[in-house]
């Protein structure tokens, strides 16, 4: 039996991952804070569970109650996506009023902290194939102006992927973790983007360029590749890997 637990599961990049591992026999279980589409609820090889990663007073709980679920006797492979993310908020530091920072970070890189250390817990002595992917940017090398939360959290989970897999070099059943970049694609965020003025986001005509010149790779392409990145053994754990290298 092979397992998968996504994070962010209700559109864009994560409801198209959830459908390719579906096609690929997977028993998946799709957790976000927003309903996922009739097609996929009707699944029966799939899981919808309610889940706020910037609710810290229940987060913890309603993901371990989903590890309570996985039968780890037949496993042959459990794998863990976490897709959640925000952008806000957007605007140069020193500009922002009522920025809610804290809860950008709680769900950018502390519920990922939180749940790393609850899935390892979990899975550390299963014998199977094991790997995490954290969804990540290229912002988190390339500093956006405007975008300090969301660059600044990106670059902590990138460093979280990197001190895990260090540390699990030491296990005997070591999991797999891997940071994926999947570049610009055509989503809800992509769209927010574009409606921001150039006041708040400098770079917005360069969004909106990406849009009108067809640069923006649909979510179900970015899928595909992400779950190349899933199934492929050569990758050294701890790595940060580009969409550009599956496409």
């Amino acid at each position: 039996m092979k397992i998968a637990i996504v994070v962010g599961v209700s559109k864009g990049l994560g409801s198209a991952v959830v459908e390719q591992l579906l096609e690929q026999e997977y028993e998946v279980f799709g957790l976000s804070r927003n309903e996922p589409k009739t097609s996929l609820q009707q699944h029966p090889s799939f899981t919808y569970i309610y889940y706020d990663a910037g609710a810290t007073h229940e987060r913890g709980e309603r993901f371990q109650n989903v590890l309570k679920e996985i039968n780890v006797q037949p496993l042959s492979d459990i794998v863990f996506i976490y897709n959640a993310a925000i952008l806000d908020p957007v605007g140069k530091i020193g500009t922002l009023k009522d920025a809610k920072f804290s809860n950008h970070m709680e769900v950018n890189f502390v519920a990922p902290l939180e749940l790393s250390n609850q899935f390892l817990g979990f899975s550390q002595d299963i014998q199977a194939y094991k790997r995490m992917v954290f969804i990540t940017s290229g912002a988190a090398s390339s500093p956006v102006p405007a975008w300090t939360s969301y660059s600044s959290s990106k670059a902590a989970l990138d460093m979280m992927v990197k001190s895990i897999a260090a540390e699990q070099q030491d296990t005997t059943s070591p999991v797999s973790i891997i940071g994926f970049n999947p570049g610009i694609m055509d989503t809800d965020m992509q769209a927010t983007i574009r409606s921001y003025d150039e006041n708040q986001f400098p770079a917005v005509s360069q969004f909106k360029q990406y849009h009108s010149s067809g640069k923006l790779r649909s979510a179900q392409v970015v899928a595909t590749a992400l779950l190349q990145i899933v199934e492929d053994t050569s990758l050294r754990s701890g790595d940060i890997v580009s969409v550009e290298n599956y496409v």
